[in-house]
């Protein structure tokens, strides 16, 4: 969507508002004071309207008329206070319109807020106006002309540029200035410049300035009067003393509001942490910068410094625009690692969470005695030391008691007072923090933050929002049970009606060791003085670590059932060991045709009973996707998020082909209401025609199926086989045959195994002979790839691919052994060659090889090399998709190693349903349509009712929007429609688990 404007005209393209209009405002009245002018003086510039003024979701463009932009060069950005917004902009239109020059700047107010705000990413902070000179004359004209009219004004530094003089507003970069980036390897867009020989580089926007050596500085070469001569790289300093006394010797972490780092005092030897702010990065919407921030944090500090609940403050220093706050180093980690660490089923035990609810109760009554609020208590401004103790980290939007106070704090844990909106509306009060002690107390009692999108269109306060969750994690974990009466209380809509601390710590010590029988019933009511019961702990957190030595465990039920319906070829893809190896080696080709999935509509997942919250999600989730579907909108089909913005709008993981996956299915659904479905059909109808037409509008076609245009054409032909429509499966079937077949990166995702799955899937629902010789061609290159490191068969990215994930070597399905092993068994089942199965198996070695029990559970890492603690559970890394290979290797090889490591995966994606967030890449949804994998190959019932306690799991984290109950996307606070990281996904998973049917983006399911 764009909103142009010529002159004070503007016209629709699109069926979103603009941002805000009065930054907007400013430059058309600027563009109109500018054609009076020159029609005044005779000078011939154009007029107002013939200028194009177009509005996104973030920024505004203007351009001149006829105007063409250079492909690269130097660019000048210009920041501001979010306060002088409008006189900047004013005083640089002054500049820029006469002189007919291009730029862009955020196209509101709240906009320019989060880039000046300590939320904003390091490389982006600050770049209010973007300004695109002709050529490097004009640049540096225009350079001095915008220092001269913003001398006396101030703004936030900008960390990716260099300021034309110490102090300026004004800073430039060299970068690409098209209007559309070049789609890169990882499926994101990114401006790609080029260097004098004509080869493409990276347009890397670092945190610092970092421009191209072939690219000499104008304003240097100015200031020395002769071209500059490359230098030696100046030596880094072997330590950063900061005010002369602070070696720094690690970062903790960096933000555009400054960094936190380790260090030593050199007066002492002592250990220490200091902390940095950036003048003018705003940290509330007050406008309060990051230094002002960190000046009143070091007098709380020193307020508090007899009490013992913080770190003791040692030195205040002020460099330049720059202040650094050195306080004590105490040992111990954020009460979210802590919390990490020990929950379990889903809370931390209780004989743990006990005495940190009570030190917890006691920290917040000694800091509420010295008259002050915190404002921002959360788990990562808590830290637990080694002996239990607690310690405040973080006190910048601490305030007096009955100071004027605006929003502040984390989400989730701020209490609704708090929230963005309010500036200064209110008095800081004390139960703004037993609010947020509240939410504390809802992580010891589920391992989760209390944090779920905000409604649309209805209000609902916390215990509304979130009680379902707690009631959820009440029935099977005794914190919960205790905690829940006090969290209800403390979550109170009204401060004034929230439980004080007193109340809180009588409540607490009047809890016994066990819970009793009506402790669910408190739950929902919130009565009670607090459950009785036996104490109950959960599984250890701890791992072996131990690389599995490839024997096989003792089966759980001691013989693997049989997998009726798989295919065979001559006993090669049948039996298990050697003695079904014979057979398929004599028959490398079978000629008569594709071979079918082994997923017949018999061993399809038949529908688990579904309860009606299930149907209202599905239901309600699928209009959601409909109603927000945007076909007349050029670059996204549907909203994304920020992250997102970026990545290619065609592809599954993130644009339109995952979605329309989804609702073609659903559409497909027999046992959906006919009212849904026929709306369903009509949207496939409208999506399958953007998607067709915007992949068709990008010349670079990349070979993944997740970020590919192999899901592309995948989406298309399901698509085109729901509506019937010849042309539109002509047209998948001729963008699957331009999909790349031979590519550096061997993975599913991005790589080659992805287009593989393609062509298999292909081959298996047209039997063109052309997607066979594709799918064994691609086969064949994959075999080849294949690399023996430390005992396993790896398939590596290699190390000068131009991708983020060059040199990569990982073990699961999206980028990994566990994926190119699929695909490789795939194609062994649809051309009966041997070889193929071969590489299958050689890929389940290196996974049983590298895999990490614990008790019933398995988790592989993310790469051979990485820690004993790292062990995700998901289908991207770990143990889901993992799973999903060798549950399938299973089927086709009856290898009982293969089936019990696969139902040992199902066991830790079970155990982590807790603690996972709600996607198909990284959470509930993926590892749900494990266990019906699970379920289908195995027949055992057990996956299918763990598939059903991750749908209650996705139940309790949804939003109302407009009416429609949504789930959370990956960021937990957000929704988004995507299928890899949003509705989409969680929606994919239900349907298969109410209404049955094959597993999207994997096994083919014709209309």
């Amino acid at each position: 969507m764009a909103t142009t404007t010529r002159g004070n005209r503007a016209e629709r393209t699109g069926g979103h508002d603009a941002p805000g209009t009065n930054l907007v405002d400013r430059v058309r009245a600027a563009l109109d004071r500018d054609a009076v002018g020159a029609r005044e003086q005779g000078t011939g510039r154009a007029a107002a309207d013939a200028w194009d003024v177009r509005s996104d979701d973030f920024w505004c463009t203007v351009r001149p008329p006829g105007h063409a932009a250079r492909a690269q060069g130097w660019k000048i950005h210009v920041s501001a206070r979010t306060g002088d917004a409008s006189h900047v902009l004013g005083r640089v239109c002054d500049v820029l319109l006469p002189r007919r020059v291009a730029f862009r700047f955020a196209g509101d107010l709240e906009r320019l807020r989060m880039l000046n705000s300590l939320e904003a990413d390091r490389a982006s902070a600050g770049k209010f106006i973007t300004v695109y000179p002709d050529d490097d004359e004009q640049f540096m004209e225009l350079v001095d002309a915008l220092d001269e009219v913003t001398r006396e004004l101030t703004g936030p530094g900008i960390l990716s540029d260099r300021p034309c003089r110490p102090g300026s507003v004004v800073h430039y970069r060299y970068g690409g200035f098209g209007r559309r980036a070049v789609l890169g390897n990882d499926g994101g867009y990114r401006a790609v410049p080029t260097d004098p020989g004509g080869s493409a580089v990276d347009d890397a926007r670092e945190a610092w300035f970092t421009p191209p050596s072939w690219a000499p500085d104008p304003l240097v070469q100015r200031a020395r009067s002769a071209p500059v001569v490359a230098s030696a790289p100046v030596p880094r300093r072997a330590e950063v003393l900061i005010g002369g006394r602070f070696a720094v010797t690690s970062a903790l972490r960096h933000s555009a509001k400054g960094g936190v780092f380790l260090g030593k005092d050199t007066t002492d030897d002592a250990d220490v942490v200091v902390k940095q702010a950036r003048a003018h990065i705003e940290v509330d919407r007050s406008g309060r910068d990051a230094c002002a921030a960190l000046r009143h944090e070091a007098v709380l500090m020193r307020r508090l410094e007899h009490t013992g609940v913080t770190p003791r403050p040692i030195a205040l220093l002020e460099e330049a625009e720059t202040i650094f706050l050195a306080q004590e180093r105490v040992p111990g980690e954020p009460l979210r690692a802590w919390v990490v660490r020990h929950a379990a089923d889903p809370d931390v035990p209780w004989a743990l969470a006990r005495p940190l609810v009570e030190d917890l109760v006691g920290l917040v009554r000694t800091v509420h005695g010295e008259g002050l609020v915190i404002r921002d208590l959360s788990p990562t401004n808590v830290l637990v030391g080694p002996d239990g103790a607690l310690r405040l980290v973080d006190l910048e939007s601490a305030a007096e008691i009955g100071a004027p106070a605006g929003a502040a704090g984390t989400p989730g844990y701020r209490a609704p007072e708090q929230r963005p909106g309010v500036d200064g509306s209110h008095r800081a009060h004390p139960s703004a923090d037993l609010y947020s002690l509240g939410g504390l107390f809802f992580l010891l009692a589920t391992g989760a933050d209390p944090a779920l999108p905000e409604d649309v269109g209805t209000t609902r306060d916390t215990v509304e929002r979130l009680g379902a969750w707690l009631e959820l994690a009440a029935r099977h974990g005794a914190t919960a049970r205790r905690l829940a009466p006090a969290i209800r209380g403390l979550w109170h809509g009204d401060p004034a009606q929230r439980w004080s601390a007193e109340r809180v710590s009588s409540f607490v010590a009047g809890l016994g060791g066990g819970v009793g029988a009506d402790a669910v019933h408190n739950v929902r009511s919130g009565s009670g003085d607090g459950p009785s019961g036996g104490a109950r702990s959960g599984p250890t957190d701890g791992t072996s670590g131990e690389p599995h030595d490839g024997a096989s465990p003792q089966p759980s039920d001691g013989t693997p059932p049989g997998a009726g319906g798989v295919p065979r070829c001559g006993g090669g893809l049948a039996g298990g060991g050697a003695e079904g190896r014979t057979g398929c080696a004599a028959r490398q080709d079978v000629p008569d045709g594709p071979r079918p999935h082994p997923d017949t509509e018999g061993d399809k997942v038949p529908p688990h009973p579904q309860p009606p919250e299930d149907d209202v999600l599905l239901r309600d989730g699928l209009a959601h996707l409909v109603a927000t579907m945007t076909p007349g909108r050029e670059n996204r089909l549907w909203p994304m998020t920020a992250g997102a913005a970026a990545m290619d709008p065609c592809s599954v993981q993130y644009g339109a082909a995952g979605v329309l996956g989804v609702l073609a299915r659903a559409a497909h659904t027999t046992t959906l209401e006919p009212r849904l479905r026929y709306t369903l059909h009509r949207a496939v109808e409208d999506g399958a025609r953007w998607l067709r037409d915007r992949a068709a509008a990008e010349p670079v076609v990349l070979p993944g199926l997740h970020f590919g245009r192999s899901g592309t054409a995948w989406a298309l032909h399901d698509a085109a086989a729901l509506l019937g429509d010849a042309e539109l499966a002509a047209g998948a079937a001729d963008l699957a045959l331009r999909v790349p077949i031979a590519w550096p990166n061997p993975d599913v995702c991005h790589g080659a195994a992805g287009a593989g799955l393609l062509q298999v899937r292909m081959w298996r629902a047209t039997g063109d002979e052309r997607f066979r010789q594709r799918l064994v061609a691609c086969a064949d290159t994959l075999l080849g790839a294949a690399r023996q490191a430390g005992g396993l068969t790896l398939w590596p990215v290699p190390k000068d691919f131009d991708s983020r994930l060059a040199g990569a070597a990982h073990l699961g399905f999206a980028h990994g052994v566990a994926g190119v092993g699929t695909f490789l068994l795939e194609a062994a089942l649809a051309t009966g060659r041997e070889g193929y199965l071969d590489g299958a198996r050689a890929a389940a070695h290196s996974l049983a090889r590298s895999v990490r029990v614990d008790g019933d559970g398995a988790w592989w890492p993310q790469g051979p090399g990485d820690p004993a603690g790292v062990r995700p559970a998901y289908w991207c890394s770990g143990s889901a998709g993992v799973g999903t290979f060798l549950i399938r290797l299973w089927r086709a090889d009856h290898d009982p190693l293969h089936r019990d490591l696969a139902e040992r995966a199902g066991a830790a994606v079970h155990r982590a349903r807790w603690h996972s967030g709600t996607t198909a890449c990284h959470g509930l949804a993926g590892n749900g349509e494990f266990l019906l994998d699970l379920a289908e190959a195995s027949g055992e019932p057990i996956h299918r009712a763990r598939a059903a306690e991750l749908a209650d799991q996705l139940r309790v984290r949804t939003a109302i929007v407009d009416g429609l109950r949504v789930p959370a996307d990956e960021t937990a606070t957000g929704v988004s429609a995507s299928y890899g990281t949003g509705t989409a996904g969680v929606l994919g998973f239900l349907l298969r688990l109410g209404h049955g049917g094959a597993r999207l983006w994997l096994d083919g399911e014709e209309a």
